[in-house]
């Protein structure tokens, strides 16, 4: 591909608002509204916190924990998913140099 295939998508900030959608449209966000997982996740986040808190024993027993509670293992999942994220972004913040033997 030569430079002149490329010269149609070179638009300036004006050009591209004349052909973007700068907002998402109110079914898209009615949709999102219905789809969104945070509020779940907000309305499950104390029984997702006393869950870890009862596994003092071993890692294993968090599996009968969730079971006994009927807290759904993929909603469990999700918990531990943000959790993972957000420590990641907080490790990569504080720039903490960790050295593994």
């Amino acid at each position: 591909m030569n430079n002149r295939d490329l010269s149609k998508y070179k638009r300036d900030i004006k050009q591209l608002q004349e052909v973007a959608v700068i907002w998402w449209p109110d079914e898209l966000l009615k949709l999102s509204d219905r789809e969104s997982i945070i509020p779940i996740l907000l309305k499950s986040q104390d029984q997702f916190i006393s869950i870890l808190k009862l596994c003092h024993q071993s890692p294993e027993q968090v599996f009968e924990i969730i079971e006994a509670a009927k807290f759904p293992a993929n909603l469990f999942l999700k918990h531990l998913v943000v959790l993972a994220d957000y420590g990641g972004e907080l490790s990569n913040s504080t720039k903490i140099n960790v050295t593994v033997k």
